[in-house]
């Protein structure tokens, strides 16, 4: 025996307004992370536009002509940090 289709599509189980009193809560989870990803980017900026100065860093570019590997991933790493956190930042709020 063949039952009849149904012309309209069952609706869901849970009502739209537990879904979009979700979209707050989601907004601001994503807040603490893209502002921990930003404020790591300083700390490793600072620190590595610190060590430009140092030393060890003058002996290598007396030498090499450039900046040690170390300085460099701190400073590449802290913009890349930077970056993220505040896309991840303009990117919750918009959301």
């Amino acid at each position: 025996m063949l039952l009849p289709y149904p012309s309209q599509p069952s609706q869901p189980s849970q009502p739209s307004s537990l879904t979009t009193d979700m979209a707050p809560w989601k907004r601001l989870m994503k807040m603490p992370i893209a502002l921990a990803f930003v404020v790591v980017g300083v700390v490793l900026l600072v620190i590595g536009l610190g060590s430009v100065d140092s030393i060890q860093n003058s002996f290598s570019r007396l030498f090499r002509g450039h900046l040690t590997d170390r300085t460099m991933w701190l400073i590449v790493g802290g913009c890349v940090c930077l970056a993220v956190g505040l896309f991840g930042g303009f990117r919750s709020r918009r959301d």
